[in-house]
């Protein structure tokens, strides 16, 4: 393990690029995607040979790659100087100019440089470039979107590169892996000096787990621990042996740094500038969960949204008010057509509801794109076409299918934990216990906060699970959700029902 540190765990993707090394005749050119570009180049220079030669170009670009005039003096190109070497190139620039892909790939094909492949817009260039033929292979490393655009962009790259390489994004978690895991974690605190104890690298998988929202495997992108083992140097510069309460206290300080917007978000709470939706019970009014993401995952939160829905007279339409608006996503929009064609599907034997309903994200000014809001936004529509109220103590998130089937969603965790850390800020009684139902399918992915363990444990919230929209529906409603008999009714005293009664005795 040493040898490789944390691409340890890429075995297929050390075999196949040992593979293409061997075997320049074959595989002269390799892709290379990564979870970030990064973890690719780490990759290259930890498995590559000392004796190999390998020129790296970060910002590839026509004078970087040609050659540029410096105080009077022309400096090789990048291209140049990887004669008989091996060229890497980051993927980015490429495809931001379109006509860059295209001089370069012409150099890899040609294997050489010459001033009549380049555009007019580089005259400077032209003028001093010698004619060169060259001999090098070339390394495309990007990221795993990236390197697929590349491809969508010119077909002729899997020619060109017929050995592309992704590394693996995670591992599962068992007990031999998690057993290497614990190995590199304690290869990666020698390296910053530190010896790490049981308890902390538990800390630091749990860390890890908690970010890739996955219960049942880890994430092989490990940048988050070597930040989080360089906060633990800087807080502790005096010690070496580190316990989980040092781990503890460099997470919330690195979140701490990084939780400006969800401490926005929570002042206005406390201020009642946003919205909540947490006592007593409203009719059409449920929580939504969502998650805020800004500039790195570190400044992604929780928080809720109060769904509401409005019935008025009208021949069954349904406006989505944030798609009117234009606050919505294309996946947002997706699961609010799904939702309307599972209401019809429940009403198949009306001619039309004879209601028109609207839905709106109460206070929402910003884009909202997802569709795990879509069973909340059932609900909400449900509660007003029968004009039940739902508890406010209450929280949904999950998909919807056109079946009224739960689909999972994701960022279960954090969703989660910004339902628990508002109604923590508004908690007036400590009789209150909140509920939070998530799909049956996202389980698996439930990772919990401290804070979030503390309010189960203390009997404040309960986490339930469901698999379907009618598991549901006497949990919020205290009532079934009602089964079409063979006259094609429902019974009248489930939920399906009382809208069914509310449209006949409209019609009459």
């Amino acid at each position: 393990m040493q040898k490789y540190g944390e691409f340890f765990f890429q075995k297929e993707a050390r075999y196949m690029f040992q593979l293409a090394i061997k075997n320049s005749t074959h595989f002269q050119n390799i892709l290379l995607a990564g979870q970030r570009e990064a973890t690719a180049k780490e990759f290259v220079f930890r498995l590559i040979s000392p004796e190999t030669a390998l020129i790296y170009e970060p910002m590839p670009s026509f004078s970087s790659l040609c050659g540029f005039l410096s105080h009077k003096k022309w400096n090789s190109g990048a291209i140049e100087r990887a004669d008989k070497k091996i060229l890497m190139v980051s993927t980015r620039p490429f495809l931001q100019d379109p006509e860059l892909l295209s001089f370069f790939k012409t150099c890899i094909q040609e294997q050489g440089v010459y001033p009549a492949w380049l555009p007019d817009s580089t005259q400077s260039i032209r003028r001093h470039l010698q004619a060169l033929a060259v001999s090098f292979r070339v390394f495309f490393i990007g990221e795993f979107y990236e390197i697929d655009q590349l491809q969508r962009l010119d077909p002729s790259i899997a020619e060109l590169f017929p050995m592309r390489i992704n590394l693996q994004e995670e591992e599962s978690l068992n007990s031999r892996t998690l057993a290497n895991f614990s190995n590199y974690l304690e290869q990666l605190g020698k390296s910053f000096g530190l010896k790490l104890s049981w308890e902390a690298k538990k800390a630091i998988i749990e860390y890890n787990l908690f970010l890739h929202e996955n219960r049942e495997s880890f994430s092989l992108d490990f940048w988050q621990e070597k930040l989080l083992l360089k906060e633990v140097c800087s807080l502790f510069p005096q010690k070496s042996r580190i316990n989980h309460e040092e781990i503890d206290k460099s997470i919330a300080n690195i979140q701490a740094r990084s939780d400006k917007y969800k401490k926005k978000y929570h002042k206005s709470i406390v201020n009642k500038a946003s919205y909540t939706n947490l006592r007593g019970s409203k009719i059409g009014l449920i929580n939504g969960l969502s998650v805020v993401s800004y500039h790195t995952p570190l400044q992604e939160h929780g928080q809720i949204n109060p769904i509401s829905a409005r019935v008025s007279n009208g021949s069954g339409s349904l406006i989505s008010i944030e798609r009117e608006a234009n606050l919505s996503g294309d996946l947002h929009d997706r699961g609010v057509f799904i939702l309307q064609n599972y209401l019809k599907g429940l009403f198949v034997n009306l001619d039309t509801i004879g209601f028109d309903v609207s839905l709106a994200f109460e206070q929402n000014h910003t884009l909202i794109d997802g569709d795990s809001a879509s069973i909340a936004e059932l609900l909400a529509i449900l509660s007003a076409l029968a004009n039940l109220a739902i508890p406010s103590n209450i929280a949904v998130t999950g998909a919807l299918s056109q079946y009224g089937d739960a689909l999972p969603i994701g960022s279960v965790g954090l969703k989660i934990a910004g339902f628990v850390e508002v109604s923590h800020l508004v908690r007036r009684s400590d009789k209150t216990v909140y509920r939070l139902y998530v799909p049956k399918m996202n389980e698996k992915d439930i990772l919990l906060t401290k804070q979030a363990r503390d309010f189960l444990q203390a009997g404040k919230l309960q986490i339930l699970s469901y698999t379907h929209i009618v598991d549901l529906i006497p949990e919020v409603f205290q009532v079934p959700a009602g089964k079409m008999t063979k006259y094609g009714k429902y019974p009248s005293n489930s939920l399906f029902g009382i809208i069914e009664e509310r449209y006949e005795r409209k019609k009459d």
